[in-house]
């Protein structure tokens, strides 16, 4: 079986950058509440417990996306991981754009550059082992990071289903 480059560190690297919007989703500045509105998002979305929710998803589809079953052996198994990795560095980089523009912290932040590191590795090598265009690459991850929006949007939401209040005992123990 062969082996997809760079795979266990990208998983890695997302996981840690997970854990990162967890734990500090509560001091972040949120996007523009009427630009959440017009994605069918709120406030509450961005709470601890449902991110959780929505990364899991987000985690297992990335790792589904990464799956060393075929390798590069497939072509479009290399695509996909092409793609998926460069979706994860414009996400880094995202975070670290969010945090240069608001001159504020940005949970996922401190982790970004891990990602993308990690990212960029992955792309090199399924590159090389699936002897991948510069042209199809950047296909791969245009796609990719478009698809990501949707993906991201659809995980918050189901979190939303799956915790839809925040308990009376959880709001008492978030009080100062």
């Amino acid at each position: 079986m062969s082996r997809t480059p760079g795979r266990v560190a990208l998983l890695t690297a997302f996981t840690v950058h997970n854990a990162e919007e967890i734990a500090f989703c509560d001091g972040a500045v949120l996007p523009d509440p009427a630009l959440m509105a017009r994605v069918g998002l709120a406030p509450g979305d961005y709470r601890p417990d449902r991110l959780a929710i929505a990364t899991a998803l987000l985690s297992a589809l990335v790792a589904a996306a990464t799956a060393d079953t075929a390798g590069a052996r497939s072509r479009m198994s290399a695509l996909i991981g092409i793609g998926t990795a460069g979706a994860l560095a414009f996400n880094g980089v995202g975070h670290l754009a969010r945090a240069a523009l608001t001159r504020q912290y940005n949970p996922g932040a401190v982790t970004a550059p891990l990602m993308v590191g990690a990212a960029v590795r992955t792309i090199v090598g399924l590159r090389r082992q699936g002897d991948i265009s510069r042209g199809d690459t950047a296909g791969a991850i245009a796609f990719c990071t478009a698809v990501s929006f949707p993906a991201i949007l659809l995980s918050l939401r189901a979190a939303r289903l799956v915790r839809p209040r925040v308990s009376e005992k959880s709001r008492a123990s978030r009080k100062p």
